[in-house]
């Protein structure tokens, strides 16, 4: 059985795997492009923009849902009271431009604001041996036109600012100040160990006695 859109809508890029590098690590960057998957970064792309602007995180009520056809990108995206009372919904599909491989790395790298990607170990420019590029949402694209990337951007900042004008900031304002939302980036308290429990215990029933 496969659930729709319109049944169950996921967290901002659930499912999608992702390596982080060290800034300046060309080689890395170089080999993990060789199995970047691009379908999955446009996507990704897409959500994440959403998210961002809405100021949202895993724990927030924002759900989403993208699909690629071809060159139809398509993004849902959604706000939601913590008792889902509340429901906002928006939709947005782009064409993406098609792919130009014979854009000029250096006016891409001034275009985006990014120097050209050094190699860690040789110092060579990898942009003028391979089609890599570090896009203004910082996610490496394999590839030297990064005007699909600028699409999937646009389409999910407009998702996001069309729930901004029916009102999805209040909406998560009055989720964050009920206490459900929770800072998962918070390490979670410590759990008393049973010696400082029986110790509690015995500090309550000395303080009774008295």
């Amino acid at each position: 059985m496969f659930l729709g859109k319109h049944d169950m809508m996921y967290a901002v890029s659930q499912g999608a795997m992702a390596v982080e590098v060290r800034e300046g690590d060309g080689a890395t960057v170089a080999m993990l492009a060789q199995i970047s998957d691009t379908h999955t970064a446009l996507r990704v792309t897409a959500e994440r923009t959403f998210m961002r602007v809405l100021d949202g995180g895993c724990s927030v009520p924002i759900g989403t849902w993208s699909e690629l056809a071809g060159d139809h990108l398509t993004l849902s995206g959604t706000v939601l009271s913590c008792d889902g009372s509340e429901m906002l919904y928006s939709e947005r599909s782009d064409i993406l431009p098609p792919a130009a491989p014979t854009t000029h790395h250096c006016d891409i790298d001034m275009l985006h604001r990014a120097g050209p990607l050094r190699d860690a170990l040789g110092g060579r420019d990898l942009l003028s041996t391979s089609d890599i590029v570090l896009h203004s949402t910082g996610v490496y694209c394999a590839t030297r036109d990064v005007r699909r990337f600028d699409v999937a951007e646009g389409c999910g900042r407009m998702v996001a600012e069309a729930l901004e004008g029916m009102g999805a900031r209040e909406v998560l304002r009055r989720a964050r100040e009920s206490g459900s939302v929770v800072d998962v980036n918070k390490a979670p308290n410590k759990r008393p160990s049973v010696e400082e429990r029986v110790g509690e215990v015995k500090r309550t029933r000395t303080e009774e006695s008295l």
